[in-house]
């Protein structure tokens, strides 16, 4: 009797464990205010497969009924995010934290904002494959046009310096008139007239978009890029210095910290 209990204790344990859920834990955020913890299965560009944490059934939701995915990783986001920017830790040893949550970066999450951390990354190393990629996944943030916009930013750059203008130029067309299509028309203008016209274009865009913050910082680190391709050295470290400090924290910062170490330059 004793000896048939213990195997019904064993094997309802080992039922218990074949059980758990797979997939990504998260907690699932819906635009009419619902929440549901669930574990994710996958996405595509429309729809996001999970399960239920009592069920092993796979559900279906269209993306664009979910506002938000809070993930629930081992490790500090917050304090990974401090390390990334304070160059205490270098953004490629994430891959193994953001693995998981990479299928996910379409749909707003807690992890974007380390997923950016990690494409500016690859970006300024010259990993430019893994930056295509990664900025295609921020370009699919139609719900967080901020992460959008760097997305944007990123793909350009890419195309410039793989050479292709007309990839450049193409992402422009229809783009309303503002501080960001002139920031991506003086990218362009760098690259195809030289600096000194880009310059002018720079000068242009900080004088009549002085309030636009989200576009002030990439036009003023491509003025120090600028200066530095005139031969202006001097203004090229000012102008990344005060770009690194005003907007410290910020992925603009970090490019402008690895264009002075570049030049052998204390911060």
């Amino acid at each position: 009797m004793i000896r048939g209990w213990l195997i019904g204790i064993v094997a309802l344990g080992i039922s218990a464990q074949a059980e758990v859920p797979k997939g990504v834990p998260a907690l699932l955020e819906a635009i009419n205010g619902k929440q549901a913890r669930v574990f994710l299965q996958g996405a595509t560009p429309t729809t996001l497969s999970f399960t239920g944490v009592s069920s092993t059934m796979v559900n279906a939701i269209p993306v664009d009924r979910v506002a938000r995915l809070v993930f629930f990783p081992e490790q500090d986001v917050e304090q990974l995010e401090q390390e990334v920017v304070q160059q205490t830790r270098r953004a490629h040893t994430l891959l193994e934290v953001l693995a998981p949550y990479e299928p996910y970066m379409a749909i707003p999450n807690t992890m974007q904002r380390l997923f950016l951390l990690q494409v500016n990354d690859w970006f300024v190393a010259g990993q430019d494959a893994r930056a295509e990629a990664g900025a295609a996944q921020l370009l699919a943030c139609t719900k967080e046009e901020r992460m959008r916009e760097h997305g944007l930013r990123y793909t350009l750059l890419l195309a410039l310096r793989s050479g292709d203008l007309a990839e450049a130029k193409a992402l422009i067309d229809g783009m309303s008139e503002g501080a960001m299509r002139q920031y991506f028309e003086a990218e362009i203008t760098a690259v195809e007239a030289g600096a000194k016209a880009a310059m002018m274009q720079v000068t242009q865009l900080i004088a009549v978009h002085a309030n636009e913050v989200d576009w002030l910082a990439p036009t003023e680190l491509l003025a120090a890029q600028l200066y530095l391709e005139m031969g202006m050295t001097n203004s090229a470290v000012q102008t990344a210095h005060q770009v690194a400090s005003i907007y410290q924290g910020s992925v603009m910062a970090m490019e402008a910290q690895s264009m002075m170490k570049q030049l052998d330059v204390d911060e």
